[in-house]
């Protein structure tokens, strides 16, 4: 029995060294849990699939990866928020888990939070609550004297 993993990275445009780098990673992990058994006796297997890093093409992307991972499970999706906005409805609609989208934007966070979307990463504004309360309590700096650029 297998767990497949359905990947949306970019193998092209300008985010391509990123891409190979995320499913080269993924591979030597997979390699090393399936030399030792699996995951409770179930191998993993990755589904990668190219979206040029072009939120336009990611829809494409995810159902091919849909069409050849015959039991597609959980989808990752790396970076940026605006390939999320529309990957989680897509997984949402085919109940599949989609797992640490690597931004701090509120596309792939909702109030209550999805059901099949698990964030890894704070969202910004948690990082940005957290820096400004180190500002304040930590190094003793005046409200007047921070300054944040987006």
């Amino acid at each position: 029995m297998k767990f497949v993993l359905g990947i949306v990275i970019p193998y092209t445009g300008s985010a391509k060294e990123n891409g190979q780098n995320y499913k080269q990673g993924i591979d030597v992990a997979f390699a090393k849990v399936n030399e030792a058994g699996g995951v409770n006796g179930r191998i993993l297997k990755l589904i990668p699939a190219d979206d040029g890093f072009e939120p336009s093409r990611t829809l494409g992307a995810m159902n091919a990866a849909l069409g050849q991972g015959a039991g597609v499970r959980l989808f990752r999706q790396p970076r940026y928020a605006d390939r999320g906005m529309v990957s989680v409805p897509f997984a949402l609609e085919h109940r599949a888990l989609f797992f640490a989208p690597f931004t701090g934007g509120t596309a792939v966070r909702h109030d209550p939070p999805d059901r099949y979307v698990f964030n890894y990463r704070p969202s910004f504004m948690e990082e940005a609550d957290a820096a400004v309360r180190y500002l304040l309590k930590i190094r003793k700096l005046k409200p007047n004297q921070i300054a944040a650029f987006g």
